[in-house]
């Protein structure tokens, strides 16, 4: 008979033992060595967001700042060099009788320290007009605003003269209008003071502060207006009486047109 294979009983057998795969690594051969866990690359880490750009740079972002100190230092220099000449306008605007005796030392054109005066009105009234337009969203905020603001003033103000100029050569009422322009600017010089504590706290003032402070600029400039008209009305009251519709049409054509267009190329 064949001869049986002899059992070790110290051998294992192999069909009890698992199978080892060619992938499975080897057995490290020094027990102190730890062995490498598998890692897993870090994430890329995600670019930082930009920031947004401004639309105004940061030069520009202050120069509202910067037109208001120059406003303030011409201010500054104007009181400075021509003091006593403030005090005299101050007069002929709370007195008619006064406001005619300048007027007659001033003859066809006014002086140079009221020429002066008179530009401090523009860019004063040009500033609070881009303010104005700014609250209501009309320009943007960036200094080409202010310019075309302050221009458009200063337009205004040349055009008022120049039609009034027209009439007073067309009609003989030259002497009258002549004094109606020297009150334009003597009211002017005024109304162009009287808007720096608004200009100032409408731009450094809180949201509601500058908005209040903004409504009664306006309302302010409003009662302005109306005694400059109510004055206005005596110089003319001799010829308002049989000239009614020419008084009317010079209303709509030299005072409402510039503001209403003004307001209009603002809006669009």
């Amino acid at each position: 008979p064949a001869a049986e294979a002899k059992e070790n009983p110290f051998d294992l057998q192999r069909a009890t033992r698992p199978n080892k795969t060619e992938d499975a690594p080897p057995a490290s051969t020094n027990p102190f060595e730890r062995q490498a866990r598998p890692t897993t690359p870090p994430p890329a880490a995600e670019p930082a967001p930009l920031p947004p750009q401004s639309v105004e740079t940061s030069s520009g972002s202050n120069f509202l700042f910067w037109s208001l100190l120059t406003m303030m230092i011409f201010f500054a220099v104007l009181i400075t060099l021509y003091r006593p000449l403030l005090g005299k306008i101050y007069r002929a605007f709370s007195n008619d009788n006064i406001l005619k005796l300048l007027h007659r030392e001033q003859g066809y054109f006014v002086s140079f320290p009221y020429l002066l005066y008179y530009i401090f009105f523009v860019i004063s009234a040009g500033i609070f007009t881009y303010q104005v337009a700014h609250f209501y969203d009309w320009l943007p905020k960036q200094f080409s605003s202010l310019a075309y603001c302050v221009i458009g003033v200063a337009v205004i103000s040349v055009l008022k003269h120049i039609a009034l100029k027209m009439v007073g050569s067309i009609f003989p009422i030259n002497r009258e209008i002549r004094l109606y322009s020297f009150t334009i600017v003597i009211f002017s010089i005024i109304l162009g003071i009287l808007l720096i504590p608004f200009i100032i706290l409408i731009a450094y003032s809180p949201g509601p502060v500058a908005q209040l402070t903004l409504y009664t600029a306006l309302g302010a400039l409003f009662i302005f207006y109306g005694f400059r008209s109510l004055r206005s009305l005596f110089i003319a009251s001799r010829y308002l009486v049989f000239h009614k519709f020419h008084f009317f049409m010079y209303l709509c054509t030299v005072e409402i047109a510039p503001v209403v267009l003004l307001v209009k190329l603002l809006s669009n």
